[in-house]
């Protein structure tokens, strides 16, 4: 059966989210994450949410709510969300029950109370490219009282961004706003309710407002598979009280065909819908997976979906969980199951592979493997094992098990018998028979399976002595089998090796003193000429041969004759000559030491003891003085005498003057390693003052001039002094004469003269101060600007010179004040004179700095946007219409007519100066309110003519610098006067001209660049 109500029916392919229960049937205060669920169905769709409301609500100007009113709730069951200036929980009651809460009597925007917006970002499936529909009806308390009054409350949905503003006339300007009626207006008092044709007071029977539109729905494009802001708002207009709200719910997202045709964005009426019911789909899961298949119903109303992506009616392959899900196509809604999980088994039969085995000797080599069988688990003592080689031991049960889909057929346990039988080879035990008896062993090694027996017994692994015959044997173990060799005999020797010791001897210095030593050795007898000789030491001379030979039981390994030659011959070490290498070469000297049985030679010629005159490098050598002598140690000595001498003059001595200082340098001496300074106040006694690496130096000033002088040294001594020179520390500066300062727009600018006397140093930079000297500001030189000043305000400005010796005397000048000026730019022949800008064109300056801005061109005037600030300005007739641009994209005004301007990101408690020109006509100036924003509509005087002029706003940046803004704009005849010529610069002209054009001869500002500004539509 079909039951009919009211939706939208746009032909679209529906996402839809599921429901969301909320129990109350009275409104409830409701978090922002509970309105977007309500207005959403669900939180499937939902990525992030965020109520912006009046902080004295409390939460209480949004709600959701249940009880059903006004045709809401859209979907059975469901809930809605009400958004309201004043109360939300006051939605039902009786018509000509005041709604009106006045949360705060300060306007948030120009002309605007009482915002409440809800904002939802959207997760937009792949594929969604609409924003289907969401049900809404705007309702008023202003109605009908005070329609096309000023109390214009509105209902605004905007898409992408809010960007909605309050215009000129109190005007809602909302680009981005996707319900608008089909005027093009924005849902409000004024736009009468969506038109002609409905009853407003009898659409809002059931609340206790007195008016409202149709039950009404929304569409707008989407963009699939990215994150979207909807922005949902209500307010009150021109003041706070008498109410306005809006109900909404039932948002969808979806896909349609053709965007362009059946996404359009605009409020419409929204019609009915048909209930309609979704039919299970099918399923055939046959043996295995080939043959599953699902069947999709074709059902009136009903889209299926599988991962999202709509289907067809009709038969698919079915494998694993398919689910199906249902949602209701545009104009239908949907009852009953919307989702249908179809599983598939997918069971096959397997048999189980034998494992396979490898009983080796032993059981170190013993293997199972198991086979790799798709569908098999094998699994031994309960514990399922991979597909490889596995060690194998003793019994090893395999068990074969089915994995899940399949089924086992076959046999399923599988016993492998490994055997313990082992091989072994006996290694052949080892002996030490050494010399003589004592240290001789043999060793029974360690080998498992073997059993060594000695005389027929069993021995453990390990060393024992051996003497004699040993004779070892070797049984296999039980479960072992023996291999090689299985008896060893051992044969221990008992003779002992002994090794003689060279004597000792002493060969002195000639004969008294020489002696040989006999060593005692065991085994061992020392002979000299036959002669055994016993152990001890005994005189030696000329040539003793020492003979060994081995007692009985021994045998002599190593040397048996030792020659020992005595002499008589006294060694002599040569000592090194002494160099005595003086500055020059005159006094350079070589010191022959006294050596005895040492003569030292120069080439051939033999140098006696004492000292010789000698320069330069030279080789000295030593030989013994006699045959009874014989040389040890070094035979040859360098010696080096250089000709290097103490440094010369020190040259280029010259003096700088500085406070309580003196700056010395001179040029560099060769060879000099140091320099050592003094002073003189007389000329005649000297004082030590600095010493220094470096031919420059800083030495403390005495009270006038001294003399000073420096002297060069090195490792050898110190060099001459130089020739003095006389210096005298310096003073600060005098003071520097200001000639003029010349008054700007929140600047000044100083021109000075240098000070009569440097004080003996040069100026290194001038400074000034506006504040009495509490701060100094450098500057190189004049004239100069300062700039950043309050207009109307005097400063003394002071200069003063910076040299070696300090600040110098501050110079004073005329306490001057800032004038309200146009800012000027440079003329062709470099005098300040005001600049020429063309309409759509525009120069922004931020002192005297060229700055980066774009100029928009839009119905209602121009708008120029930079970084951290934007200005706009809108011309008027003289009876306060508006005038748009005209052909050529120029912001136009009328003689005798209005310039608004608007502007934010200047300085809070400024003031923004407004001109025309090129004659310079002062139209206002404009307070700056605490948020850096300002508006004003200003009147042309009298006697502007028309033709193309230049405005001009001047304010303080929120930086502190001066921000001059130019366009240009045409001024339109008023009805009867003259026309002009469009291309021709009109000149503008009022009583305060002649004051305007003799500050600007004044002023010293650089020019800045016209920065031709990107036109575009206001709509795009």
């Amino acid at each position: 059966m079909r039951v009919r109500r009211w939706i939208t029916t746009t032909v679209a392919t529906v996402l839809a989210a599921g429901t969301v229960a909320v129990t109350s049937t009275a409104a409830q205060a409701a978090s922002a994450d509970e309105l977007a669920a309500a207005l959403l169905g669900g939180t499937d769709a939902l990525a992030s949410t965020e109520l912006l409301a009046p902080a004295q609500a409390n939460g209480a100007s949004a709600a959701v709510m249940t009880t059903p009113v006004a045709g809401f709730p859209t979907r059975p069951g469901g809930s809605y969300v009400v958004l309201s200036s004043g109360r939300a929980d006051q939605l039902i009651g009786a018509q000509g029950t005041a709604a009106s809460t006045a949360w705060s009597s300060t306007a948030v925007r120009p002309s605007v109370f009482d915002v409440t917006t809800l904002r939802v970002t959207l997760d937009v499936p792949a594929g969604a490219n609409c924003l289907l529909g969401v049900s809404f009806r705007f309702l008023s308390e202003e109605y009908p009282q005070y329609v096309g009054d000023v109390y214009n409350d509105a209902f605004i949905a905007e898409v992408g961004q809010s960007t909605w503003t309050i215009g000129p006339g109190n005007t809602i300007v909302a680009p981005d706003n996707f319900a608008f009626d089909p005027q093009g207006r924005v849902l409000s008092i004024n736009s009468g309710l969506f038109g002609a044709g409905s009853s407003p007071a009898a659409e809002a029977v059931g609340t206790v407002f007195n008016g409202a539109s149709p039950l009404l729905t929304a569409a707008v494009p989407l963009q699939g598979g990215t994150q979207q802001d909807l922005f949902f708002t209500v307010f009150d207009q021109s003041d706070a009280t008498l109410d306005s709200a809006v109900i909404i719910d039932n948002l969808r997202v979806g896909t349609v065909a053709d965007v362009a045709t059946q996404c359009r964005p605009g409020a419409q009426q929204a019609p009915s819908e048909i209930t309609v019911t979704a039919q299970a789909p099918t399923q055939v899961d046959a043996d295995g997976t080939a043959d599953d298949t699902y069947t999709v119903p074709a059902v009136e109303g009903v889209q299926y979906t599988v991962d999202g992506t709509p289907v067809a009616a009709g038969t698919y392959p079915g494998a694993g969980t398919v689910v199906v899900t249902a949602t209701a196509l545009p104009g239908y809604v949907l009852t009953g199951a919307t989702e249908f999980t179809l599983v598939f088994t997918d069971v096959r039969h397997v048999t189980a592979v034998p494992p396979t085995q490898v009983d080796t000797w032993g059981t170190a080599d013993d293997t199972y493997t198991i086979p790799s069988v798709d569908g098999v688990q094998y699994l031994v003592d309960g514990a399922p094992v991979a597909a490889g080689t596995h060690p194998g031991a003793g019994t090893v049960v395999v068990e074969a098990s089915a994995l899940p889909g399949y089924v086992l057929t076959g046999p399923t346990r599988f016993e492998l018998v490994f055997t313990d039988v082992r091989q072994v080879a006996a290694t052949e035990p080892a002996q030490v028979d050494t010399w003589g008896t004592a240290d001789d062993t043999y060793t029974i090694p360690s080998v498992d399976g073997v059993q060594y027996l000695v005389d027929g017994s069993p021995v453990a692994p390990g060393t024992y002595p051996g003497t004699g015959t040993v004779v070892v044997t070797a049984e296999a173990a039980e479960g072992h089998v023996l291999t090689g060799p299985s008896e060893w005999v051992l044969t221990f020797t008992d003779v002992r090796q002994a090794t003689a010791v060279a004597p000792g001897w002493t060969d002195a210095a000639g004969t008294a003193d020489d002696t040989y030593t006999i060593p005692s050795v065991e085994g061992v007898r020392y002979s000299v000429d036959g002669t055994p000789v016993a152990a001890g030491t005994h005189p030696g001379t000329g040539t003793v041969v020492v003979e060994a030979s081995a007692l009985p039981g021994y045998v002599l390994t190593g040397p048996t004759a030792f020659t020992l030659t005595f002499t008589d011959v006294t060694p002599v070490a040569a000592v090194a000559p002494g160099v005595l290498d003086r500055p020059g070469t005159a006094l350079d000297r070589v010191v022959v030491p006294t050596v005895p049985g040492v003569v030292y030679l120069l080439g051939d010629q033999v140098l006696a003891p004492g000292e010789h005159a000698l320069t330069g490098t030279h080789e000295i050598t030593v030989r013994a003085a006699d045959e009874r002598h014989v040389l040890t140690g070094p035979t040859r000595f360098t010696v080096v005498l250089s000709d290097a001498d103490v440094p010369g003059r020190v040259t280029g001595l010259a003096g700088g003057a500085g406070r309580e200082q003196v700056s010395l340098t001179w040029s560099p001496t060769p060879t000099a390693t140091g320099y050592r300074v003094q002073r003189s106040t007389d000329g005649s006694t000297w004082t030590d003052v600095a010493t220094t690496g470096a031919p420059a130096g800083t030495v403390p000033a005495t009270g006038g001039a001294a003399w000073y002088r420096a002297a060069a040294t090195n490792d050898l001594g110190q060099g001459p002094w130089s020739e003095p020179v006389q210096v005298a520390p310096a003073r600060p500066a005098d003071a520097p004469r200001v000639t003029s300062v010349v008054p700007g727009n929140r600047s000044l600018t100083v021109t000075f003269e240098a000070p009569g006397s440097d004080g003996g140093a040069p100026v290194e930079h001038y400074e000034y101060t506006v504040d009495g000297g509490a701060t100094w500001v450098r500057v190189d030189g004049s004239p100069f600007v300062v700039r950043r000043l309050t207009n109307g305000t005097a400063y003394d400005v002071r200069v003063r010179a910076v040299t070696a010796a300090g600040p110098g005397t501050a110079g004073t000048g005329t306490a001057t004040a800032p004038a309200v000026v146009p800012v000027t730019v440079d003329g062709t022949d470099g005098t300040p004179t005001v600049p020429t800008v063309a309409p759509g064109a525009v120069l922004v300056r931020s002192d005297d700095r060229p700055v980066a801005a774009t100029l928009t061109t839009g119905p209602e005037g121009v708008t120029v946007a930079g970084d951290g600030f934007g200005v706009s300005l809108r011309g008027f007739e003289t009876d306060g219409s508006p005038l748009a641009v005209d052909g050529e994209g120029r912001l136009v005004v009328e003689q005798g007519g209005f310039v608004s301007v608007t502007g934010h990101g200047f300085a809070p408690g400024s003031e923004v100066d407004v001109w025309l020109f090129s004659t310079p006509t002062l139209l206002g100036t404009v307070p700056v309110g605490a948020d850096g924003t300002f508006a004003a509509r200003l009147a042309l005087p009298a006697g502007i003519p028309a033709g193309l002029h230049t405005a001009q706003l001047n304010g303080t940046a929120a930086d502190g610098s001066l921000r001059s803004v130019a366009t240009g704009l045409v001024v339109r005849a008023a009805p009867g006067g003259p026309a002009a010529d469009a291309g021709a610069l009109a000149v503008t002209g009022a009583s305060t001209a002649p004051l305007a054009l003799a500050a600007l001869a004044l002023l010293l500002l650089g020019a800045g660049a016209l920065l031709a500004a990107r036109r575009r539509d206001a709509r795009g």
